[in-house]
């Protein structure tokens, strides 16, 4: 089958109508169609300009979701599952994927608690509300819930000689956030083409990374950029790199306050990703 610019169109006009939404994410055309994100942006610049292509909204990667949609969205899958459902088929119903709920409350569980509260504020008839958590597990509430985390964390075992692993993520198929330079190069190569870079090269000397980033969407102008990537900003000083000859910082964590070069903070941009 030959990608063209209007079958990317048609299937995501028709994967909309069948979910009944007004713009698409780009996680869910990929699943449905079977057209890989490499393929749409040979012939589109941006998911966006393929989404507004085919009429509808374009998606605002830069906002996290506001509560009344991630609700009003619980309510349409739910009604249309008839109730609560499977992670698997809620991911085949929702736009909003079950993972952006989880990050966004912090759990799936006070995800529904929450949604539960929403139903009865707006005293909305619901057939299912009996189905929904009234709290946190073992009666955690907002009081007491951060003493509660932060006795649970008090408690950790002497390390053995087996692998460490970061703090649970669960971004995309990457279940753990990186502990080191390694991690942070894999997951920049998971959402490079989303913020606007072409990796040319990597290598095991300074700079890490050449790579392009478009300036000039409309016409499609791009300006070189060295990256080189560490798991805290402040690690490029530790390791005496000349800011001059490097463009960027990519990391984990950005912890230079006073950093001479610009610097993409990796945890902060995954809040504002899609899934």
């Amino acid at each position: 089958m030959k990608i063209t610019k209007e079958l990317i169109i048609e299937k995501i006009k028709e994967i909309a109508k069948q979910k009944g939404v007004t713009s698409l994410a780009k996680k869910i055309f990929i699943a449905e169609s079977g057209i890989s994100e490499y393929e749409y942006l040979k012939l589109f610049n941006t998911w966006n300009e393929a989404v507004t292509a085919a009429g509808l909204e374009a998606q605002d990667f830069a906002k996290p979701y506001e509560k009344e949609n991630l609700f009003q969205n619980l309510r349409e899958v739910f009604e249309k599952s008839e109730g609560l459902c499977s992670r698997t088929k809620f991911n085949k119903i929702s736009s909003i994927s079950h993972d952006s709920y989880r990050r966004h409350f912090g759990s799936w569980h006070e995800a529904l608690v929450n949604f539960k509260k929403w139903l009865e504020d707006n005293k909305y008839d619901y057939p299912w509300i009996t189905e929904l958590p009234d709290s946190l597990p073992d009666e955690i509430t907002e009081e007491t819930k951060e003493k509660s985390e932060e006795a649970d964390f008090k408690k950790q075992w002497k390390a053995t000689s087996g692998n460490k692993y970061g703090s649970f993520l669960n971004f995309r198929g990457l279940q753990h956030a990186p502990i080191n330079e390694q991690g942070v190069i894999f997951l920049f190569g998971m959402v490079c083409l989303e913020l606007g870079f072409i990796v040319e090269a990597v290598q095991s000397g300074f700079p890490d990374c050449e790579a392009k980033r478009r300036i000039d969407s409309k016409r499609d102008h791009w300006e070189r950029v060295r990256i080189e990537f560490e798991y805290s900003s402040s690690n490029f000083r530790e390791h005496g790199h000349n800011p001059t000859k490097c463009d960027l910082i990519v990391c984990w964590d950005h912890d230079w306050k006073d950093c001479p070069i610009e610097v993409i903070e990796l945890k902060k941009v995954l809040s504002e990703l899609e899934d």
